[in-house]
């Protein structure tokens, strides 16, 4: 069934909310290598803009966007088969 997985994603156009951080940009290079279309929207494409060049260079689209836009991210996964979404959040302060 492991063969089943990467076929599915071949062609189609997946959306990485968050996905230049050090886990995101993981399963945006594992997705862009099963053929998936991927584009990563990114809140901030300067503190990224090494990643985002490697994404690129791989043929795989950047936008800069905020997922609190939501209008923003409706136009950006509309069409999309799957969207996932990598953020990290600070630890909880520990008092």
């Amino acid at each position: 069934m492991s063969h089943v997985v990467p076929q599915w994603y071949r062609q189609r156009p997946v959306t990485v909310i968050g996905g230049l951080g050090f886990l995101g940009i993981n399963l945006t290079m594992h997705l862009a290598g099963l053929g998936a279309r991927v584009t990563v929207v990114t809140r901030s494409l300067d503190r990224h803009r090494a990643e985002a060049s490697d994404c690129e260079a791989r043929g795989v689209a950047v936008r800069e966007g905020d997922l609190r836009d939501h209008d923003a991210m409706r136009a950006t996964v509309a069409g999309r088969t799957s969207s996932s979404t990598l953020q990290a959040s600070p630890a909880p302060s520990r008092a």
